[in-house]
């Protein structure tokens, strides 16, 4: 019951340090009359029709008066600098293996969040799919889900500090059905600017998997292991029309008797934007997961998904 109530209060520990820097006050942009400009977050119960109080990240405390502020700025800013991005796509997928084939369909959505120090992504995922046996035909459904949550606080324009949740679900697996990561550390960008961004991050982990049939008698299901997380994040616009975006985590462990246990999750998708003046959009993705655990072990899978963002 002790270990249970560990590994819960761990589990809620990584969800909370991952939702609590982005949970803030609204942020928000002013011009001033003189040319200056200035940016803070706003306290709406200390604000007046007459003044503005903002909270500075270095001049800390600071008040504005409203008729000091250049009149439609922030409604120019709200269109220049979207703080929030959602993304909703369906599709269809399959893969395929010497014994099996399967095929299904998927929907998934993301929130995005970028503001002056917090950048903040919150994903969550459906999969169903159906798989056959190429020899017998026999047919057995499966089911797939993931959540995952990152939040990086910028430290400077290179480095961060990251903490991430993540849940996946796989109904196919014999052991570790359910499959909990958590982890914090330190994010750097190798490059960063409007077209191309390449974040590296690592820091210390937690990995906890549990459910299915044979997870009674193998080493490491339902236990909590401690790891070490390795996260590679690339983005390309290459366009107008194109966007590319890549993630690999890897994830290593030591179980008893030093028993090495890792864990290799691959993600890529190119983005096709047909009409500049609609949010409508088709991808193209590829996922390889490889874990210790798995069994059977995943294959390769390929998406093609139409989706849109707002």
């Amino acid at each position: 019951m002790k270990k249970k109530l560990l590994q819960f209060l761990l589990i809620f520990n990584s969800i909370v340090l991952t939702t609590a820097p982005s949970i803030k006050a609204e942020e928000v942009f002013f011009e001033l009359k003189n040319g200056d400009t200035i940016s803070g977050e706003l306290i709406e119960e200390e604000s007046t029709k007459s003044k503005k109080i903002i909270l500075h990240p270095i001049l800390g405390r600071l008040e504005i008066d409203v008729d000091s502020i250049y009149e439609g700025y922030e409604d120019e800013l709200a269109i220049d600098q979207k703080l929030w991005s959602v993304d909703v796509k369906v599709g269809a997928d399959g893969n395929h293996s010497e014994h099996y084939k399967n095929s299904g369909f998927s929907i998934a959505s993301g929130l995005g969040y970028q503001g002056e120090k917090n950048l903040s992504n919150f994903e969550i995922g459906l999969k169903y799919g159906l798989e056959q046996d190429k020899e017998s035909g026999a047919k057995l459904s499966s089911y797939d889900g993931e959540i995952k949550a990152r939040n990086d606080y910028l430290l400077t324009d290179k480095f961060t500090v990251y903490t991430s949740s993540d849940y996946f679900f796989d109904s196919q697996k014999h052991a570790g059905k359910h499959d909990i990561e958590g982890s914090i550390g330190i994010g750097y960008y190798l490059f960063k600017n409007e077209s191309l961004d390449f974040l590296i991050s690592l820091g210390p982990a937690f990995v906890w998997t549990e459910g299915g049939e044979d997870c009674s008698f193998t080493p490491s299901c339902g236990d909590l292991i401690y790891a070490t997380n390795l996260e590679a994040t690339f983005g390309w616009k290459i366009n107008k029309h194109l966007e590319f975006d890549f993630n690999n985590t890897y994830t290593s462990a030591n179980d008893e008797g030093d028993r090495v246990i890792s864990s290799n999750r691959l993600d890529a998708e190119l983005k096709f934007y047909p009409d500049l003046n609609s949010n409508l959009f088709s991808a193209i993705s590829y996922e390889n997961i490889y874990r210790d655990l798995s069994d059977p072990e995943p294959e390769n899978a390929y998406k093609l998904e139409v989706g849109t963002s707002f």
